[in-house]
């Protein structure tokens, strides 16, 4: 891999940390989309779960699971791909980090954006830039990731982290070695909405999964 600290030159692309106001004044800057309304929140989660089994973390998940629940909340189930625990000075052992060297690579895929495009997922995991953009953009953010049977916690609010990355004692039965859990609230005041497009977000999932057979999707969406 190469170092997400290394030249510009290098790279083509450096760090940076947009904010909500940004994000809410230029949309189309960060994701494509020119007005930032209730779509912006359905282009994010329906391009996180593309890339996912569509394998830019790397692997290919199982199964994917998707649930909205009736107060908005979205949880993201996935088996098979999990997310990475390891911190940057082990991922990038000849980087030269000046900040956060210990943090773990899902922490900063979600504290941290490289300008050059959206092809790092396959260094910090499939939440990289939807997942940072959906934790700016929501109240809170929980993350949960298996790996060899030990399950870790990862919690945000606000896009500030309320729980670092850390180890839980509870004992783990899985039909995989590896999966996630994300459970998103995004904050619809942001956009004066009252609801998710859950019908619109399912009948693209509907279309993903014909793309994907390999992977079974599963879409549970309250109306």
């Amino acid at each position: 891999m190469t170092s997400p600290d290394a030249p510009e030159s290098e790279r083509g692309r450096r760090p940076v940390k947009p904010r909500r106001d940004l994000i809410m004044k230029a949309p189309a800057m960060y994701y494509g989309l020119t007005v930032f309304d209730v779509n912006y929140f359905t282009a994010l989660i329906v391009g996180l779960i593309s890339d996912l089994v569509a394998g830019k973390a790397g692997s290919i998940p199982t199964s994917v699971s998707l649930k909205i629940t009736a107060n908005n909340n979205v949880v993201i189930n996935e088996h098979g791909v999990g997310l990475p625990i390891e911190h940057l000075l082990e991922a990038f052992p000849d980087g030269n980090f000046t900040r956060n060297a210990s943090q773990s690579l899902i922490e900063h895929s979600l504290d941290w954006l490289y300008t050059g495009g959206r092809m790092r997922k396959d260094d910090f995991g499939y939440l990289y830039y939807e997942g940072y953009l959906l934790n700016l953009l929501s109240t809170s953010f929980e993350v949960k990731t298996w790996h060899m049977n030990k399950l870790y916690r990862l919690g945000y609010e606000q896009g500030n982290v309320t729980t670092p990355l850390t180890l839980q004692p509870e004992s783990i039965e899985l039909s995989s070695s590896s999966g996630s859990e994300v459970l998103i609230r995004p904050d619809l005041s942001l956009v004066s909405a009252t609801h998710l497009e859950g019908a619109d977000i399912a009948l693209k999932l509907a279309d993903l999964q014909l793309q994907h057979p390999e992977t079974q999707i599963e879409v549970d969406v309250y109306s």
